[in-house]
Protein backbone atom coordinates (compact mmCIF):
# COMPACT_ATOMS: atom_id res chain seq x y z
CA UNK A 1 0.00 0.00 0.00
CA UNK A 2 1.30 3.45 -0.90
CA UNK A 3 1.87 5.97 1.86
CA UNK A 4 0.97 9.61 1.09
CA UNK A 5 3.86 11.99 1.12
CA UNK A 6 4.07 14.36 4.10
CA UNK A 7 4.00 17.39 1.79
CA UNK A 8 0.69 16.30 0.30
CA UNK A 9 -0.78 15.75 3.77
CA UNK A 10 0.42 19.17 4.86
CA UNK A 11 -1.15 20.82 1.79
CA UNK A 12 -4.42 18.96 2.35
CA UNK A 13 -4.57 20.08 6.00
CA UNK A 14 -3.70 23.63 4.96
CA UNK A 15 -6.44 23.74 2.31
CA UNK A 16 -9.06 22.27 4.65
CA UNK A 17 -8.19 24.67 7.46
CA UNK A 18 -8.30 27.61 5.04
CA UNK A 19 -11.73 26.54 3.78
CA UNK A 20 -12.98 26.18 7.35
CA UNK A 21 -11.69 29.64 8.27
CA UNK A 22 -13.31 31.16 5.16
CA UNK A 23 -16.64 29.50 5.97
CA UNK A 24 -16.49 30.85 9.53
CA UNK A 25 -15.45 34.35 8.37
CA UNK A 26 -18.26 34.79 5.82
CA UNK A 27 -21.01 33.21 7.95
CA UNK A 28 -20.42 35.02 11.24
CA UNK A 29 -23.23 37.27 12.52
CA UNK A 30 -22.83 41.03 12.09
CA UNK A 31 -21.84 42.99 15.21
CA UNK A 32 -24.69 44.44 17.21
CA UNK A 33 -25.25 48.17 16.96
CA UNK A 34 -24.16 50.14 19.99
CA UNK A 35 -26.30 53.10 21.05
CA UNK A 36 -25.58 55.76 23.61
CA UNK A 37 -28.48 57.86 24.88
CA UNK A 38 -28.42 61.05 26.93
CA UNK A 39 -31.20 63.05 28.53
CA UNK A 40 -32.35 66.21 26.75
CA UNK A 41 -31.14 69.43 28.36
CA UNK A 42 -30.81 73.13 27.72
CA UNK A 43 -27.52 74.92 27.31
CA UNK A 44 -25.52 77.50 25.45
CA UNK A 45 -24.53 77.12 21.80
CA UNK A 46 -20.87 76.19 21.84
CA UNK A 47 -20.22 75.65 18.12
CA UNK A 48 -21.32 77.51 15.02
CA UNK A 49 -21.08 76.41 11.41
CA UNK A 50 -21.31 78.75 8.45
CA UNK A 51 -21.30 78.02 4.75
CA UNK A 52 -21.87 79.89 1.53
CA UNK A 53 -22.52 78.86 -2.04
CA UNK A 54 -25.33 77.76 -4.30
CA UNK A 55 -27.51 74.72 -3.77
CA UNK A 56 -28.06 72.58 -6.87
CA UNK A 57 -30.68 69.82 -6.94
CA UNK A 58 -29.58 66.30 -7.75
CA UNK A 59 -33.02 65.38 -9.13
CA UNK A 60 -35.43 68.01 -10.46
CA UNK A 61 -39.12 67.06 -10.31
CA UNK A 62 -41.86 69.07 -12.03
CA UNK A 63 -45.15 69.15 -10.11
CA UNK A 64 -48.42 70.40 -11.53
Amino acid sequence: MLRPKPVLLFLLVLILSGAGFAAWWFNRPPPEAEFRTLPVGRGDIVRQITANGTLNPVVLVNVG
